[in-house]
């Protein structure tokens, strides 16, 4: 029996894999993450997303609706498990990342075609299909550049992810998109003045520079002043060197995920980490609006993961007003939760209305 090669498990590799083994063919899907990671991806999931969560609109009469109706008729592995990990968004198809992922796992086993290999490919043999994406290796993207000389190019638009803590609730408001659906969204407004130094800051910003691929050794520089860094933090000639290398890198990268880790780790270098400013709490209106779903993934955002990494354990949440149930697990530092559901190896059981969740989440 004829076996094929998937090298990459994002959504295109996932779903090639997906659509393949249903059809009778054994599939090798090769990721080389966790073990080589890429500059935006947190693990090793399979069909991580590493931008927004959300798929675009999923009203038929858009040109998005209109695809995801005709996936799904193709039974599409990948908008099984969209729908499968959904979250309130409006006229949106939005999931939850963790869900998805695991989702799009569970489909691919359930074939018992689909064979996970965790390892880098650097080389093209028959019968591959290759899915590596804008966040191709080095080794790879040569692979790829001896069989296509041209270079490829990747054009996307940047969706920066801001965390929950980093939100000034008193100033905050939830409602719907576009008038549709219901009020799943949080907006953050802006007065005038706020606004009109906003557009300022953004018209007068700096502009990517014009893009020259025959001058600037800017990767082999990074790479040289990033091991002067490692081996002495000080060294501050070396930092603002560094960060001068991963700017213009920055400016040249086509993704947009890239682009965000080049210039973040410039601002790093020149300013030291990135600090959060923390919020005092919710209004009135917010605790009110916020769900218990998104009230449990603020605190695992809050979770002081350094200070928790020895406790291991799991805890049943009963949400006494809502009649909603949740296992929560704590392990490694991480804050997982799964919903109507109720664990027979809980280490404790937590019974509270929303308000006390919400006073445990402020602190109080």
């Amino acid at each position: 029996m004829m076996t094929v090669k998937v090298i990459g498990a994002g959504l295109a590799g996932a779903e090639a894999a997906y659509q393949l083994a249903k059809r009778g063919v054994a599939v090798e899907l090769y990721e080389m993450r966790p073990g080589v990671s890429t500059p935006v991806h947190k693990g090793g999931d399979i069909a991580e997303l590493v931008c927004s969560n959300s798929l675009k609109s999923a009203d038929v009469g858009t040109a998005q609706g209109e695809l995801k109706a005709e996936l799904g008729m193709l039974d599409s592995a990948i908008m099984r498990a969209a729908y499968a990990s959904a979250v309130p968004a409006g006229g949106a198809l939005a999931v939850d990342r963790k869900l998805f992922s695991a989702a799009v796992e569970e489909i691919l086993k359930s074939t018992n075609k689909v064979t996970v290999i965790r390892k880098e490919v650097t080389r093209i043999e028959d019968n591959s299909i290759i899915a590596t994406g804008p966040l191709t290796s080095e080794s790879m993207g040569k692979a790829i550049s001896e069989i296509i000389p041209e270079r490829l190019y990747f054009y996307d638009a940047a969706a920066p992810i801001i965390t929950a803590a980093s939100i000034d609730y008193d100033n905050a408001f939830f409602a719907a998109r576009y008038g549709k659906g219901d009020a799943d969204y949080l907006n953050c407004p802006m007065n005038r003045e706020e606004y009109l130094a906003f557009r300022e800051a953004l018209t007068g910003a700096e502009k990517v520079i014009a893009k020259d691929f025959e001058k600037g050794e800017y990767q082999w520089v990074a790479q040289i002043t990033n091991t002067l860094v490692y081996a002495d933090p000080e060294n501050w000639d070396a930092r603002y060197l560094c960060a001068d290398a991963l700017e213009q890198l920055g400016y040249q990268a086509e993704s947009g995920p890239w682009r965000n880790a080049y210039l973040t780790a410039a601002q790093e270098l020149r300013q030291g980490g990135v600090t959060v400013n923390a919020t005092s709490g919710g209004s009135t209106e917010v605790q009110q609006r916020m769900g218990v779903d998104l009230m449990l993934e603020y605190l695992g955002i809050r979770l002081d993961s350094s200070a928790v990494e020895d406790l291991n354990g799991v805890i049943n949440l009963e949400v006494t007003d809502l009649g909603e149930r949740y296992v929560i697990t704590l392990r490694s530092g991480v804050l997982l939760y799964q919903e109507d559901m109720a664990s027979d190896r809980a280490d404790a059981t937590w019974r509270m209305p929303k308000a006390a969740l919400f006073a445990l989440l402020q602190g109080n």
